[in-house]
């Protein structure tokens, strides 16, 4: 036993250097929120996106996130043996607002309603020196679970037994963060510092 809990300090210790987070670590957030797009330290400022789901949408739906007031689709179609893919890429920095819409009717479910039951599972966590836009300033994440209570509040789909996505980041230091994770205040620290030192030497002199 205390060999492996040795071997299993050395593995953290080690992947800590290299950014990565033990996979089995995870985020549950079960409140309304939206989701920040971290991009890592790459050669673009973009965060690609995979989402997948094995059961399929229920009929009538469509999922995606809002533009504004304006809902726009991400096409999740079949693909090998994952039932439906679907792929979308967004800015470092963006704050998304996933959706689904009921084509019949029009109604639109996002998971920043609190009458809308969404649970958010954040897995595999990644260091946040390896944040780039934005830089932040706790782990993010390069899975995230979506599961849509289709039975709950907000939603009408007899028979349903819920509704689970999960979306992946397509590189392995771009992340997700729940809301707005922590930002590093690092030029605020600075001027904070430069000023409290000045203030010290300035009642020094005056004394």
């Amino acid at each position: 036993m205390k060999t492996m809990w040795v071997v299993s300090a050395w593995l953290t210790a080690v992947l800590g250097v290299f950014g990565v987070r033990p996979a089995l670590a995870a985020l549950v957030e079960d409140g309304p929120g939206q989701v920040l797009m971290v991009d890592g330290g790459d050669k673009n400022s973009s965060v690609g996106l995979v989402g997948l789901t094995l059961t399929g949408l229920p009929d009538g739906y469509d999922f995606g996130f809002m533009d504004g007031g304006t809902f726009v689709p991400i096409a999740l179609t079949p693909k090998g043996k994952v039932k439906f893919r679907g792929f979308y890429t967004f800015a470092g920095g963006t704050q998304v607002n996933f959706a689904l819409r009921y084509n019949p009717t029009g109604q639109i479910y996002t998971m920043d309603d609190a009458a809308n039951d969404v649970t958010q599972i954040y897995r595999h966590p990644i260091n946040p020196s390896r944040s780039s836009d934005p830089v932040v300033g706790s782990d993010y994440y390069r899975v995230l679970t979506l599961d849509w209570n289709l039975n709950g509040s907000g939603f009408d789909a007899p028979g349903s037994q819920g509704l689970i996505i999960t979306l992946r980041t397509l590189k392995h230091f771009d992340g997700m963060a729940p809301e707005a994770a922590p930002v590093k205040l690092l030029g605020s620290i600075i001027f904070f510092a430069t000023g409290l030192a000045g203030l010290v030497a300035w009642r020094r002199l005056a004394s």
